[in-house]
């Protein structure tokens, strides 16, 4: 008999769903909230652009 963990789901425990908690956190988020990480990722991307146009990966 081997020693391996066997990932096997509990019968009647059920994980709590990622996509849930993110639809909570959102349902919960202020209007301010939301533009500043609007802004965030608007921002984040023109610099992933900017470096796929330069030619250059820095996220390693």
């Amino acid at each position: 008999m081997s020693n391996s963990k066997q990932c096997r789901k509990t019968p009647g425990r059920k994980r709590p769903s990622f996509v849930g908690a993110v639809k909570k956190l959102w349902s919960e988020m202020t209007d301010d909230e939301m533009a500043y990480y609007e802004k965030e990722n608007a921002r984040f991307l023109a610099e992933l652009e900017e470096q796929h146009r330069l030619g250059r990966n820095d996220n390693k």
